[in-house]
């Protein structure tokens, strides 16, 4: 609930960059998506998670993904900036490994708080 609140409350604004989209459905697709890693670097940050990620593994993966051919395409090519391609896959990795990290350390707590409510129900009942 509290990460839902968080998306609703959370503006961004880019001045150096306009993605080149087809539709306003692109364009809340892509909203939508820097607002929920916007939220869950917060989150990484602010416990100390950002520590767990693997640069290498997550920059290995990332050339990686590179070498694979496109929908449609049996080979894959270097395009005209590499650079650019390799961080943007670099993004997309990094913010699925790190999705995933908070994903599972938010996972750990709900166990951990759900738990602590079956015992106080328990408690509760045996008083």
């Amino acid at each position: 609930l509290g990460i839902v609140a968080a998306l609703k409350a959370i503006e961004e604004d880019c001045d150096w960059a306009t993605p080149s989209l087809q539709s306003r459905n692109d364009a809340e697709k892509l909203a939508h998506g820097e607002r929920l890693a916007t939220v869950l670097n917060a989150v990484a940050q602010k416990e100390g998670l950002l520590s767990r990620l693997d640069e290498d593994k997550i920059q290995k993966r990332a050339w990686d993904s590179l070498g694979e051919p496109k929908p449609g395409e049996t080979v894959a090519e270097v395009g005209k900036d590499p650079a650019r391609e390799f961080q943007t896959a670099h993004r997309k990795v990094f913010r699925k490994e790190q999705r995933e990290l908070v994903l599972g350390w938010l996972e750990e707590r709900v166990a951990v708080v759900a738990k602590g409510a079956v015992v106080a129900q328990a408690r509760a009942r045996v008083e």
